[in-house]
C-alpha cells in the first residue's frame, strides 16, 4: 500500500491559483464599485457647484423686460448672459454653449437658429421639473453637432417664468476635459491601490502555501517511510510466521512418523522373536514347572508388546477420510466397550492431512474412553461438522452411571496429550460442563489442513 502519486500540476499549486484568481476578482469588483461610486460622488459635486452659480446668474440676468411679445429673450439679453456665462470657470468646466427652454419643451433660444421657436421632446425637462436635476457626460449637443471634446451637459431650473407663466429651464454644456481628466486620475488612483492592495494579500498567502506545502510534502515522506516500514516488517512478519506453521507441522509430521516407525519396529522385531520363542517352549510340552512360567511370561510380554504397537501405530488409517477416520475410532469402541454411540457428520471438509487424521482419532478415542469411564457409556455421542474454516469434534457422554463392560480402548494419550497434540496443530480443546447437567462435552477445533 502507499499514497497516490504526485500530480505534476500539485493540489498547492492548484489552490494558490484559486486564491489568486479569487482575490484578483474580489479585488477587481471592489476597484469598479470605488470607481463608479467616486465618479457619481466627483460628477455629483461638480454639478451641485455648477447647478448654484448657473441659477444665480440666470436668476439675476433674465428679468420679465429681457423677453419679446413672442416670450423669446431679447437678443441683447441673450448676448450679455453668453458674455457672462463665458467669463465663468465652474467646478464642472468652462461654459461653451447655452440652449433656453419653456418647460413645454419650446426652445427659446440656441445656437442653431432653425431651432428657436419649435418645440422637442426632451425627458430631462421633465425631471428638472420633478424637483430634480439632469446632468451628464456627453459627446455631442441635443440641439446641434457632435463634439471632439467631452462635455457636461447640465440643466439648471432658472427659478422663474416667462412672461406667459411657463417655466424657464437653462441647458448649459461645459468643457469636461479637465474633470474628465480628474476623474480618470481618480481611477487610476484607485485601481493602484487595488492592485496594491491584492499584490500585499498575495504576498501574505503564497508564502504560507509554500510553507505549508514544504511541511506536507515532509511529512508525506515520513509517512511514506514508515508505510514501507511496516510493510517490510509485515512481510517478514508473515514470512517467518508461515516457517514456524512448516516447522510446526514437519514436528507433528516428525513425531507421527517417528511413532509409526517404532510401532513397525516393535511389531517386526521383538514381537516376532518372542512369538517364535513362545512356539518353540510350547512344542518341546516340558511338564516342568520352569518352562511353563518362562511361556506365560513371554505371552504376558507378547500381549503388552503388542499393546504398546498398537497404540504408537494406527496403520489403518493410511488413505482414510473423515467420515471414515470417525466411523474407525467408534467402531473399535463400540467393540471393545459393547456399548453404542451415536454419530452425527454435518458438512465437511474434501479432505484432511495425515496428522490432522491421526489426531481427530486420538480425540475420539480419549473422549469415547472417559465418556465409558466415568458415565458408563451411557448416551454417548460424537459430532464432527464443519464451521467456519475450522473442523469442530465434539464427544459427548450422558449422565453418570455404573460401567457395565469391559475396559476402554488402549493408547493411554489421556486429555493433556490430546490437548497438546492439538495445539501443535494450532488448534484448540476444552471440556464443557452445561449449567445444571452431568453430562460432559469435550470439544475440539482442528485446521483441516
Amino acid at each position: 500500500m502507499s499514497f497516490p502519486p504526485r500530480s505534476s500540476f500539485s493540489l498547492f499549486g492548484r489552490v494558490a491559483i484559486a486564491l489568486t484568481l479569487s482575490i484578483c476578482l474580489s479585488m477587481s469588483f471592489v476597484g469598479m464599485w470605488l470607481g463608479r461610486h467616486l465618479h457619481q460622488v466627483e460628477l455629483r459635486s461638480a454639478v451641485e457647484v455648477a447647478t448654484g452659480y448657473l441659477h444665480l446668474m440666470f436668476a439675476n440676468s433674465l428679468r420679465a423686460e429681457d423677453f419679446a411679445g413672442d416670450g423669446t429673450p431679447a437678443p441683447a439679453t441673450v448676448a450679455r448672459l453668453l458674455a457672462d456665462l463665458g467669463q465663468m470657470r465652474l467646478p464642472g468646466g468652462r461654459v461653451i454653449d447655452v440652449v433656453l427652454w419653456r418647460g413645454d419643451g419650446t426652445v427659446l433660444f440656441s445656437n442653431d437658429e432653425t431651432a428657436i421657436g419649435q418645440r422637442f421632446d426632451n425627458p430631462a425637462l421633465g425631471q428638472v421639473l420633478a424637483g430634480g436635476t439632469a446632468a451628464e457626460f456627453v459627446d455631442r449637443r441635443s440641439l446641434g453637432s457632435a463634439s471632439a471634446r467631452p462635455l457636461l451637459e447640465v440643466y439648471v431650473p432658472l427659478g422663474r417664468n416667462d412672461p406667459g407663466g411657463a417655466p424657464l429651464i437653462g441647458e448649459v454644456y461645459l468643457d469636461a476635459s479637465d474633470l474628465s481628466q480628474r476623474l480618470a486620475g481618480i481611477r487610476l488612483v484607485i485601481w493602484l491601490a487595488v492592485g496594491l492592495g491584492a499584490a500585499a494579500m498575495l504576498a501574505m498567502i503564497l508564502p504560507l502555501i509554500h510553507w505549508a506545502r514544504r511541511v506536507v510534502r515532509v511529512q508525506r515522506d515520513e509517512l511514506d517511510a514508515r508505510l514501507a516500514h511496516t510493510e517490510r516488517l509485515l512481510a517478514l512478519n508473515q514470512a517467518l510466521r508461515a516457517e514456524a506453521d512448516a516447522a510446526r507441522q514437519d514436528l507433528v509430521d516428525g513425531n507421527e512418523e517417528l511413532l509409526r516407525a517404532l510401532g513397525a519396529d516393535l511389531h517386526d522385531g521383538p514381537l516376532q522373536l518372542l512369538a517364535a520363542a513362545a512356539m518353540t517352549l510350547d512344542g518341546e510340552r516340558r511338564q516342568a514347572a520352569g518352562p511353563t512360567m518362562t511361556r506365560d511370561l513371554l505371552v504376558r510380554s507378547i500381549q503388552e508388546l503388542r499393546d504398546l504397537a498398537s497404540g504408537l501405530n494406527i496403520p489403518e488409517l493410511a488413505g482414510l477420510g473423515i467420515a471414515e477416520t470417525v466411523a474407525l475410532a467408534v467402531e473399535r469402541h463400540e467393540a471393545v466397550t459393547g456399548t453404542r454411540v451415536r454419530v452425527t457428520l454435518g458438512a465437511l471438509p474434501g479432505g484432511i492431512g495425515t496428522a490432522t487424521r491421526i489426531c481427530l482419532y486420538r480425540i475420539i478415542q480419549e473422549g469415547l474412553n472417559n465418556a465409558f469411564k466415568h458415565a458408563g457409556g451411557r448416551d454417548q455421542a460424537v459430532c464432527v461438522r464443519r464451521k467456519g474454516g475450522a473442523l469442530r469434534v465434539a464427544v459427548i457422554n450422558g449422565t453418570a452411571a455404573p460401567r457395565t463392560g469391559g475396559g476402554g480402548q488402549g493408547g493411554g494419550l489421556g486429555l493433556r496429550g490430546i490437548r497438546r497434540r492439538v495445539a501443535a496443530l494450532g488448534g484448540r480443546l476444552r471440556l464443557h460442563r452445561p449449567a445444571g447437567a452431568a453430562r460432559v462435552v469435550l470439544l475440539a477445533s482442528l485446521p483441516p489442513g
